[in-house]
């Protein structure tokens, strides 16, 4: 068949159409309607199929087509584009394509005639006969996701056979809700106590260079990881801080969400920061999710190829291409492991595509501009496909799975740099391998939250542990000062004050401090019960309720203004006034005290007893 790649032409009518072939071909699809002699004029081969198509009719015509060729017209006629997408083709039919490969190449000089190219042409249908065609044909399948049944333990790639891994490669599950949970509070906390440095910038950076999100030097980023619950999703060696995987995207996630900004020397949380510091661990990862999809300050493409950091590289909107994989990803059934592979061809079958660099083209001023109706194509072959692919995987696997909302299988590190070793020859191929470890993941429940496929979330319960023990005069002494985490360290320190290496002291003053920050007197009470060796005394069961009592005794409701009377009669004639109480209160003395919303109405009540406002008492 001919699938003409290059014209953009769209024939309107089927007439169109045939009128676009050569005779030699308008020959061969006359032979394989009918027998009769094929006249010689081209206009009378034209009319003669026009004749054909109209006596058999269309449905005969597509009863006569191969599975293949009923494939493809589906996807023409179905498509938003009405052209054919070879590669979504394939992701969607890649059980039946390899049998009619050599039909889609692009040389002319390799296709044969079929009898699809009665119909087709450029790519597409006429529009005459596609609304008759959509009267019968049904729609293409629904892509389907490849759901493990069993996580695997090894994985052996057939072009990997070395000495180095005879068995393959042992599969390393990584979970993160539980991590991400705890990870959010640690990572703030040390941010808050100013222990992350900011990364010195070049001293001349170069114009071309794209802004990015201010990153931390290799000390904090390892400061970073001895907070982290269950350290680094990879197990790639620490040299830098890009070859991190949580604690470079930890950072970038707090700056998108506005929890965190960055001095000439360090970072420090902002005050959005600091009020996160009082909400429960997933309220936050839900506000950093969201902040982290519709940024444009971060590019995960930078990630896995630099080079995309040039003036003279047009990159798509970062948003875009997140909201393509957001797509996709709320289509996955929470809890079950899909497959990276069936993932990237669930994507692009589902037309879920997008493009990170855009093209060029002149203008009418000779100037540079680039193609937006790009934003939306998955580039067709050769290192736009793994671009695309690596761009996937870095979203899911440092940012996604940094966060908790997705649990992953990945390779060990040696084992992908063999498997690509006979793959990659060009420059920078170490960044684009990066997340190509990234095997399967699976939603978690915290995943399934943030992405809108469940209503609600509860966090796993908290683990009970003897961690210290509480004195009845309110000191809170470590039994095991080993097992106590960065974030119960923090914790404490946030309504109790430390006095000495393994002991803290609690007081109405340091309860009150915690209560004035946001924290409630239930986060106080559960958090010293879970780590308690036995149950709380009652005298710090009492001085924790009686501060949270007399804490919540007065009430801000809102700001008034102060007006001051000639005397005090004056001041009470207008307190007791049948309108004048309405809109202020007796402040003592000379006094009345208005509400900031009822001052227009205080000046009308007072202006009925025959009373102006002078500008000098305002």
């Amino acid at each position: 068949m001919n699938l003409d790649y290059y014209g953009p032409f769209e024939p309107a009518t089927l007439r169109d159409l045939l009128c676009m072939r050569k005779a030699s071909e308008l020959a061969k699809l006359a032979k394989m309607l009918t027998n009769a002699p094929i006249p010689a004029k081209v206009d009378d081969r034209i009319q003669l199929l026009l004749d054909l198509v109209a006596k058999f009719g269309l449905r005969a015509l597509w009863d006569r087509f191969d599975p293949a060729a009923q494939a493809i017209l589906t996807e023409i006629i179905y498509g938003e584009s009405r052209y054919f997408d070879e590669g979504r083709f394939a992701a969607r039919y890649a059980d039946v394509l390899p049998e009619w490969a050599e039909r889609f190449t692009i040389d002319p000089g390799k296709q044969s005639t079929s009898l699809l190219d009665l119909l087709c042409c450029h790519d597409t249908v006429p529009d005459d006969i596609r609304e008759e065609l959509l009267q019968f044909v049904p729609p293409p399948p629904k892509p389907k996701l490849t759901i493990l049944e069993e996580v695997p333990h090894f994985i052996q790639f057939e072009e990997v056979a070395s000495k180095n891994f005879p068995d393959g490669a042992e599969v390393i599950p990584v979970i993160s809700e539980a991590a991400a949970l705890h990870d959010v509070l640690s990572v703030l906390h040390l941010i808050g106590n100013g222990k992350i440095a900011v990364n010195s910038p070049p001293k001349k950076k170069s114009r071309a260079a794209k802004e990015e999100l201010p990153q931390t030097n290799k000390t904090g980023a390892s400061a970073l990881l001895k907070v982290l619950h269950a350290g680094d999703s990879t197990d790639a060696p620490f040299n830098r801080v890009a070859d991190a995987i949580r604690p470079f995207a930890w950072i970038r996630l707090l700056q998108a969400g506005g929890l965190v900004t960055a001095t000439k020397t360090r970072f420090q949380l902002t005050r959005a920061g600091q009020q996160a510091l009082a909400k429960t661990p997933q309220e936050i990862i839900l506000a950093l999710w969201e902040a982290w999809l519709s940024t444009r300050d971060a590019d995960e493409s930078l990630r896995i190829d630099p080079s995309l950091n040039q003036s003279h590289v047009k990159l798509s909107p970062p948003p875009r291409r997140r909201e393509a994989i957001l797509r996709g990803l709320s289509e996955c059934p929470p809890g079950a492991w899909i497959t990276m592979s069936s993932f990237l061809n669930y994507l692009r079958a589902s037309g879920y595509g997008f493009s990170i660099r855009v093209s060029y083209f002149f203008n009418e001023e000779d100037d540079y501009d680039y193609d937006e109706s790009e934003y939306d194509e998955w580039p067709g072959t050769g290192l736009g496909d793994h671009l695309n692919e690596r761009y996937v995987a870095a979203f899911l696997w440092e940012y996604a799975a940094t966060l908790g909302l997705l649990d992953i299988l990945a390779l060990p590190t040696a084992y992908v740099k063999e498997m690509n070793r006979r793959e990659w020859s060009v420059a920078g191929a170490e960044n684009i391998q990066r997340f190509d470890g990234l095997t399967a993941f699976r939603i978690t429940p915290l995943g399934a939250y943030c992405l809108g496929l469940s209503p609600a979330y509860t966090p796993p319960a908290h683990e009970c542990y003897a961690l210290f023990h509480v004195l009845p005069n309110a000191d809170i002494v470590l039994r095991d000062p080993e097992a106590c985490t960065p974030v119960d360290t923090a914790t404490l320190g946030r309504f109790a004050v430390r006095h000495g290496d393994h002991s803290w002291q609690l007081s109405i003053k340091s309860v009150l401090d915690a209560l004035e920050t946001g924290f409630s007197k239930t986060q106080i009470l559960d958090f010293l019960t879970a780590r308690s060796d036995a149950p709380l005394p009652d005298t710090v069961l009492h001085l924790i309720e009686d501060t949270a009592r007399r804490a919540a005794s007065v009430v801000c409701t809102g700001l008034v203004s102060l007006y001051e009377a000639v005397d005090e009669t004056t001041a009470l004639l207008i307190a007791h006034d049948k309108e004048g109480r309405k809109y202020c209160f007796h402040a003592g003395a000379n006094r009345l005290a208005v509400p900031h919303g009822q001052v227009r109405k205080f000046r009308t009540a007072l202006r009925k007893l025959g009373i102006l406002v002078s500008i000098a008492h305002e």
